[in-house]
């Protein structure tokens, strides 16, 4: 058998050629040696998934906090024009989430040329990862706007990069 699909009717199928043939004295024999790799395989990839996903979802906060802190200098230019710290806030917010979807995009379409149709099979954690991130993205990022934009413009033009 090439996959698990068909595991039900092979085992149907077998059990009526026993009945049908039980004076053969047929028996049948399965080799389960690699089966015990497979399964050690899959419980180490149960256990690193998760982890996979925690630790890329923390290093898109951290990027987006670095970007965030990368352009305090921006932030104060803007304010020592006259803009308030909402439009500011707002102003940065909508940047990083801009770069959050481009960067999705991106990711959706290098997985569309890697895996070609097989992008169908993984869909639906694809969309739930994306939502997760831009979600992970847009709190760090508020976050960070909030904190570094509190201060005086004075002290936003003194930062250093």
């Amino acid at each position: 058998m090439r996959d698990n699909l068909h595991t039900d009717e092979f085992r149907s199928f077998v059990q009526a050629f026993l009945r049908d043939n039980a004076q053969n004295d047929v028996s049948l024999v399965m080799d389960t040696s690699k089966l015990d790799s497979v399964s050690k395989s899959m419980k180490i990839i149960n256990t690193l998934y998760p982890i996979t996903i925690a630790c890329a979802l923390l290093i898109c906060a951290l990027i987006n906090s670095l970007s965030v802190l990368h352009s305090i200098k921006d932030a104060a230019i803007m304010r020592s024009l006259g803009s308030s710290k909402k439009i500011v806030r707002t102003v940065m917010t909508a940047e990083q989430c801009l770069l959050c979807i481009i960067g999705i995009l991106l990711g959706i379409c290098a997985i569309i040329v890697l895996r070609g149709t097989g992008i169908f099979k993984v869909i639906g954690q694809l969309a739930v990862f994306s939502f997760v991130y831009f979600l992970v993205a847009l709190s760090s990022s508020m976050i960070c706007i909030a904190l570094s934009t509190g201060s005086d413009i004075l002290t936003l033009l003194q930062a250093r990069e």
